[in-house]
């Protein structure tokens, strides 16, 4: 066994399994089942939301499971009145709780309330709703139901899945430090990561080349601009497929509707519905400027893909550029801390904010082979914009610690997503 400051423990013997992984999310899942009437389990398309469902209702031993899967061109209130039916026709002939498993179902206020009034105030069924679509979590609980959400996996639940075991790594400068030597081989670990997106069948599949690899991603890619486009009455696959590309190409961008709807050729109301559309389908993250308080101009909202990966076939040409690249790491980190907000004022902008607990750390991001004193300087000067004491620098392979009017701690990205 190597160990690295007893924080890290690589096992060489095997790999674990997916399903270890994925035990404790299944058995939350079959707790829901037990408990709720309704459990809805989304994500994005490529997690493998069925196959956890599956796992969960296997852990609960249920003899009979009824199973409706909603077609591309079947509208959601269609699929309704389907199950309607033949939760009717099983509770004439059963006198026991009826499980229906829904697969490709959206929820949103209209029918939600559709699905209480026309079967769960009528019958006695527990319906389990798979989703690669957001919910408004809120709501579903308002109800008195249950949502989990299934997300890619993070770099340390890969390293998991590589044979590793991890404790929880401490955002302390020292012990950082010896981490960081003891452990460099991890940044080969993280370039393999970055080619997963944290996506099970990317992790568990071989290629024979990256021709291969790329129709892949790009299939997955056009399934979910489908699922988008099937949000809106008028369904413009090529106005959503542009307007993809172009956020694609432009990871991080400032959001301005006016110069994008003279780009695309589109009213502003139209392409106001179709971002909100991608952001439901996880083909995006939206980010809002902390600075500006509550108000909520248009101006003032960030895009980001939601899985870098879905850019690898429209961004082959920019992948070697760094500006481009430390954008999509941006993206990552902000899936995986889950960020909500940037922060921009007086010409200064600073990347993230990461909200751990009370505190709200800036982090601004350099994913570069060359971080100069002038980069480093110039990140501490929007720290000071902004008013805070210490902030986080993430970098591509350099680790240090800078005091200079504000205590900036300069972490690879890899080590930052095992604290984060």
């Amino acid at each position: 066994m190597r160990r690295g400051r007893k924080l890290l423990v690589k096992e060489l013997v095997e790999t674990r399994h997916l399903d270890d992984i994925r035990s404790r999310i299944v058995e939350r899942i079959a707790s829901n089942i037990n408990n709720y009437r309704l459990v809805n389990i989304h994500g994005q398309l490529g997690v493998d939301i069925k196959e956890i469902a599956y796992k969960a209702l296997d852990l609960l031993g249920l003899d009979t499971v009824l199973y409706i899967e909603r077609g591309m061109d079947d509208s959601f209130h269609k699929i309704i009145s389907r199950v309607k039916r033949m939760v009717s026709k099983e509770a004439t002939q059963y006198n026991r709780d009826i499980y229906v498993l829904i697969d490709n179902m959206y929820l949103n206020k209209s029918i939600m309330a559709k699905i209480k009034t026309k079967i769960l105030d009528n019958y006695p069924a527990k319906l389990i709703v798979l989703s690669p679509y957001r919910v408004n979590k809120g709501l579903i609980e308002d109800y008195g139901w249950a949502s989990i959400e299934i997300k890619p996996l993070s770099f340390r639940e890969y390293l998991t899945y590589k044979g590793y075991k991890l404790k929880k790594f401490p955002l302390n400068y020292q012990k950082l430090k010896m981490l960081y030597i003891e452990n460099i081989e991890l940044s080969k670990e993280f370039e393999e990561y970055l080619t997963t997106g944290g996506l099970y069948n990317l992790i568990t599949r071989s290629y024979r080349n990256r021709r291969e690899y790329i129709h892949i991603i790009n299939q997955l890619l056009e399934k979910m601009i489908n699922l988008s486009v099937q949000l809106s009455k008028k369904r413009d696959y090529e106005l959503m497929k542009s307007l993809i590309s172009y956020l694609y190409l432009n990871p991080g961008m400032h959001i301005y509707y006016n110069k994008l709807s003279e780009l695309l050729a589109r009213d502003v109301r139209s392409l106001s519905n179709y971002l909100r559309n991608a952001y439901n389908t996880y083909l995006i993250m939206q980010l809002k400027n902390i600075a500006t308080g509550r108000r909520r101009a248009r101006s003032n909202i960030k895009i980001y893909p939601y899985n870098h990966i879905l850019t690898y076939p429209i961004n082959l040409g920019r992948i070697e550029d760094e500006n481009y690249m430390s954008s999509l790491i941006e993206s990552l980190i902000a899936r995986t801390i889950d960020a909500k907000y940037f922060w921009r004022k007086g010409g200064k902008e600073i990347d993230l904010i990461w909200q751990r607990g009370e505190t709200n750390i800036p982090i601004s991001v350099r994913y570069i082979k060359r971080l100069s004193k002038r980069e480093i300087k110039k990140v501490g000067t929007g720290f000071k914009k902004m008013g805070v004491k210490k902030g986080i620098l993430i970098s591509k392979d350099v680790f240090d610690y800078v005091s200079n009017g504000v205590d900036i701690l300069i972490i690879p990205v890899w080590l930052f997503l095992l604290i984060a």
